[in-house]
């Protein structure tokens, strides 16, 4: 026993006189092997600062007001109000329509706005106001606005506080209802978290389904939450999801649900998040981004798509179109018909049609008629003052492209069937084909734009001898290109370089069109141009245009196989502009799907372009962040508990407790938190194994789920990992260091006369329960239970930070008065183990939000998801705190570096998606802390440090 106490002392001692040369070779270390992760770090910082301010600006037009909008509360039941106080139900109006609300007068259709996360029930105004004058102009029944506030709680963010939403919503359905003499089913519009609680209703026992007639969410997260922070959260998207997996059964079919999406101006919510995955779907359901709805065509941020012009005015069109009793005599039931209208394509017009389209129409030789014989043509008139009708001859093997502008009339394109008998040549009758057209975005907001693109094999197959343009007078603009063209020689399928081949090719030459071509279409194709990693921007030069031509009709649209995404950009048509055209995937598809992008061109022909491709790194960082960057919160927890690892066998071994820069150096980590999850991943998901006693890993969104490219993926968050752990590590270096300067300067004798206490002293005392420290830890255990776990996680963490201050200052002062030495490393210990508290703040700052706005209603926060986790955490601090560790008695370090270790490899699996699981995870690591700590105070043997 005694010649094993001298070898261990030898040892340390060794390890005491060898201690500044292992500095020395740690800052070799550093130079070395963490080029390569702070460089990776410092891109994703690039890259996230391109996702967050690098995107299109914001083309939707304001709404306004037409008068001042006023909230009327409606009270409601008593024991709903006492139940939930901080929440409120009102009603929206304006001037006269006010007055008739205060009255108790509802006589038109209920809507309910739900309001998101921090969201306001003021936001309904948009919609309110805009559908109200709607109903002037349109002499109809009118909608009622109601909306909820929510007390803007981040129920986004934090779980506890869905439940309370979700039953409040059921209480208001009914209270409106009773405000009505004839029952009334609702329209529920839900803005972000609203819209998931608006789907949450349907799961409450006592809520009749056939109360509610259409569900409308904006930028709702329906296919899973944002970010997991608590196992609320989780539990509510689970219930969701369970509730309208057996659609079929419960009769919820005939409800549908519009879910629109922003696009990518939407940073909060992807895009991709806003698709419903429903087992089954049902016809009228519409999932749609409002870059690619007709007649907005633009991108909308979290908070402007509740008031975006464009938008506001489709969603009332749609309310009073499905409101119409014209059209439900004319079509029947058409709910299907007129969401499609209004989201995903129309032909012309704004309303739905209350009168269907005549099929055919016969037409006299009055007025003028005029062929367009040659293969590419343009009308351009600035007035019409008489009926003009456009002759294009259809020949064999050609398709014919026609692009409107200016052209009012609903009817204005048909297949003509049978020529006039007469020397002029006329059409006497003709199909109507206007159907069969698409309006796309115009330059100018006074004239709608219209296209029509007719297939060879249709033409053939009908056997019109002429396209025929039916145009009535107009005092306005009107200007019509128009092609004959053939398919085979306008589609053009390009193949770009491979992804490593891009890093260092010049832009990619994919299409030139030469000015005497005169061409007005083209169809380009780019296979592997969808992705993370295949991102690419396309450019479109204009290289000349002729002198005197009307320019400035070109226009691109971008369609991007798999999603609901059409995109469409105007062509810059000054010499030398560039319109530019980046690929920034909103949806990863399944490795079975196409990843193609298809670019449409409709060009000016009086102009010679060339279309490139370039493939800049910030396109890919910027997807790499959007898609990706949650799970380096996963990668840091796992790294720095294998630090933590690292740290306790190294003492074990060498009698010192390392910086951090030693352990990524020594101290092997990719194998266990890249590796070895990669391959348990990919079994994990082989359905052929099926492993029933493994839980399922937390899915990672790939385009690609070869394993390699869950290696790659893996060993990229691993590497951003270590060099983000880098910096921070650095930075509360520095900080520490600098406040110990400045304390050893101001405090030089104190601090000496409080360190020149002899080590064996120091290892041999026994704990010394300080009464202070014991009363503010049981302060902070009754604010946890009290209060906010949150706010005890808060103040646990400030007080190891001053302790770690305290503790750094005393080895810094002891080092500068003996050297370097075994005792002046154990502050690493502590830096860990505050970082991992710094990173329980983190996670569970929702709640102190939560708790910070409850507090006029209540001190304590509701329903605290955080509660066992922050308690655990908090216990083992003050049980550290009383203890004095780290103990130098050497006793099971190695084995519960083993553990945790475990632990981080098991986060790399269950908690880079399920950010709640890792507060437990930092939870178990600190409670196996505590008790080898406390087992190697109790029976470790102590050593010195000569």
């Amino acid at each position: 026993m005694l010649q094993n106490e001298q070898g261990v002392k030898q040892l340390i001692s060794s390890t005491c006189q060898n201690f500044p040369l292992m500095i020395k070779m740690e800052v070799f270390e550093v130079n070395i092997k963490l080029v390569l992760p702070v460089f990776l770090f410092i891109f994703s910082l690039y890259g996230g600062f391109h996702y967050i301010n690098n995107h299109e600006n914001n083309m939707c037009e304001m709404t306004y007001m037409f008068e001042y909008p006023e909230y009327l509360r409606i009270p409601v039941k008593y024991d709903v109000s006492k139940q939930f106080p901080r929440y409120k139900l009102y009603v929206y109006g304006e001037g006269k329509y006010f007055e008739e609300l205060q009255k108790d007068r509802f006589t038109g259709n209920p809507v309910l706005f739900i309001p998101g996360n921090a969201g306001s029930h003021r936001q309904v105004r948009s919609l309110a106001s805009i559908a109200l004058r709607m109903a002037h102009s349109l002499h109809t029944t009118m909608f009622n606005f109601f909306a909820i506030d929510f007390n803007e709680e981040m129920s986004g963010l934090y779980g506890g506080t869905l439940n309370d939403q979700t039953e409040f919503v059921s209480a208001c359905i009914k209270r409106i209802q009773s405000l009505y003499s004839s029952e009334k089913k609702l329209i529920l519009i839900g803005h972000s978290m609203g819209g998931v609680i608006s789907k949450a209703v349907f799961s409450l026992p006592s809520f009749n389904p056939a109360d509610i007639s259409m569900i409308l969410t904006l930028a709702a997260p329906h296919k899973q939450p944002v970010v997991a922070l608590d196992f609320a959260l989780v539990d509510f998207y689970a219930k969701i999801k369970e509730t309208w997996k057996y659609r079929l059964k419960k009769g919820l079919m005939d409800i549908p649900i519009i879910s629109i999406g922003g696009g990518h101006r939407d940073i909060l919510v992807r895009s991709d998040l806003t698709s419903n995955n429903f087992q089954h779907k049902s016809a009228k359901d519409i999932e749609v981004l409002t870059s690619s709805i007709p007649g907005v065509w633009v991108s909308t941020d979290h908070l402007a798509i509740v008031w975006c012009k464009q938008l506001i005015l489709t969603i009332s069109r749609t309310l009073y179109d499905l409101n119409n009793k014209v059209i439900k005599q004319n079509y029947g039931s058409n709910v299907e018909d007129i969401l499609r209208h209004h989201f995903i394509s129309r032909s012309s017009g704004t309303y739905y049609p209350q009168v269907p389209s005549a099929p055919a129409s016969a037409f006299t030789s009055a007025g003028q008629w005029i062929e367009q014989e040659s293969n590419t043509w343009r009308f351009s008139r600035s007035k019409v003052l008489s009926t003009i009708y456009l002759l294009i001859p259809v020949g064999k093997d050609s398709n014919v492209l026609v692009v409107a502008s200016g052209i009012v009339k609903r009817e204005w394109i048909f297949g003509c069937t049978r020529l006039s008998g007469t020397e002029t040549k006329t059409c006497a009758e003709a199909e109507n084909l206007s159907e069969e057209s698409e309006i796309i975005p115009s330059r100018s907001k006074k004239s709608q734009r219209r296209l029509i693109n007719l297939d060879s094999q249709f033409l053939q197959g009908k056997k019109y001898p002429y396209i025929l343009i039916y145009i009535t007078p107009l005092d306005s603009q009107v200007d019509i290109l128009g092609e004959r063209y053939n398919i085979a020689d306008r589609t053009k399928h390009v193949k770009l370089p491979s992804v490593i081949q891009r890093f260092f090719s010049p832009p990619s030459k994919l299409l030139s069109v030469s000015l005497p071509e005169q061409s007005i279409f083209y169809n380009v194709t780019v296979p592997q141009s969808f992705g993370v990693f295949d991102s690419v921007e396309f450019q479109l030069e204009t290289r000349l245009c002729r002198a005197g031509s009307v320019v400035g009709q070109g226009i691109i649209k971008t369609h991007i196989s798999g999603s609901n995404e059409d995109l469409y950009h105007h062509i810059r048509t000054v010499l030398g502009g560039v319109t530019s055209i980046p690929i920034k995937a909103l949806f990863l598809p399944h490795q079975n799907h196409n990843h193609d992008v298809t670019l449409q061109l409709i060009l000016d022909p009086e102009c010679s372009v060339v279309l490139t491709a370039k493939f800049p790194l910030n396109i890919i960082a910027n997807q790499f962040m959007k898609f990706y960057g949650i799970y380096i919160i996963g990668y840091t927890v796992a790294l720095l508990l294998a630090f933590l690892a690292g740290q306790m066998s190294y003492f074990e071994s060498l009698g010192s407790f390392p910086s951090y820069f030693k352990v990524f150096g020594q101290y092997p980590t990719y194998v266990t938190l890249v590796g070895i999850p990669s391959a348990l991943y990919h079994v994990m998901l082989d359905p052929e194994l099926g492993l029933p006693v493994i839980p399922s890993a937390d899915r990672i969104v790939q385009d690609d789920n070869r394993f390699i490219s869950t290696l790659i993926l893996r060993t990229l968050l691993y590497l951003i990992a270590c060099g983000f752990v880098a910096a921070l590590y650095t930075v509360y270096a520095l900080l520490l260091k600098g406040i110990s300067k400045f304390w050893i300067w101001m405090k030089r004798k104190t601090v000496f006369n409080v360190t020149e206490v002899p080590l064996e002293q120091t290892l041999k005392t026994r704990v010394k329960v300080t009464k202070l420290l014991l009363v503010w830890c049981a302060f902070i255990g009754a604010v946890t239970l009290q209060f906010s776990s949150s706010l005890g996680a808060i103040c646990a963490f400030i007080t190891y930070l001053l302790k770690l201050i305290s503790e750094y200052i005393r080895c810094a002062a002891e080092e500068e008065r003996r050297g370097p030495g075994v005792v002046t490393t154990k502050w690493h210990f502590h830096f860990t183990l505050v970082l991992l508290c710094m990173c329980t703040v983190a996670l569970v700052s929702p709640g102190m939000i939560a708790w910070v706005k409850g507090l006029q209603y209540s001190f304590q926060v509701t329903n605290d998801p955080y509660t066992f986790p922050c308690v655990s955490v908090i216990l083992s601090c003050a049980l550290l705190w009383q203890l004095p560790s780290p103990s130098f008695n050497r006793v099971a370090y190695k084995k519960c570096s083993y553990i945790i270790h475990i632990v981080a490899a098991l986060i790399t699996l269950y908690g880079i998606h399920s950010i709640y699981r890792l507060l437990y995870f930092i939870c178990f690591t600190f409670i196996i802390i505590c008790i080898q700590q406390t087992n190697a105070f109790l029976y470790g043997l102590p050593v010195k440090c000569d």
